[in-house]
């Protein structure tokens, strides 16, 4: 129907196994604030940032789904975003996340840290993150979501 998709952890996972991916348990969990680094690829797709900061909290991965761009990556998780076709764009990473949103997540689910790793950052470095990294990854997702809806 031509409408933008976004799918978001999870949502990216669902995305990619509709479009043929295989989704699978990460080799480790990436909870926290890690740098993202673009993909290059065609002119047309939506362009990340060469090297940003985002935060994770995901311990699944998926494969590049076939018929589509690799768009970023990090060091923990090889295919942190995706696009099919113009409408249609896969993160594991969560460009939505506020000072707020943080505070819920630990709030409710920090016992998924427990098991540890070296990419689970302990609750005290991710609640240092500055007012103005949120911002940039929030003003990265309302760039991606015009992006989708032209």
């Amino acid at each position: 129907q031509g409408k933008g998709v976004l799918g978001i952890c999870l949502g990216a996972q669902l995305v990619a196994s509709v479009l043929g991916a295989t989704v699978t348990p990460a080799q480790t969990r990436e909870m926290g604030w890690f740098q993202v680094c673009a993909v290059p690829n065609d002119a047309e797709m939506f362009t990340f940032p060469q090297a940003m900061e985002m935060f994770h909290w995901h311990a699944e991965t998926f494969s590049l789904p076939p018929g589509t761009a690799h768009l970023a990556r990090s060091a923990a998780c090889p295919i942190q975003a995706f696009q099919y076709g113009k409408k249609a764009i896969g993160l594991q990473c969560h460009l939505e996340t506020t000072p707020e949103s943080l505070q819920e997540l630990l709030e409710h689910c920090s016992d998924e840290l427990q098991s540890g790793g070296p990419f689970v950052q302990p609750v005290e470095v991710m609640l240092s993150m500055p007012d103005e990294q949120y911002q940039e990854i929030n003003h990265l997702m309302a760039q991606m979501l015009d992006y989708l809806c032209q």
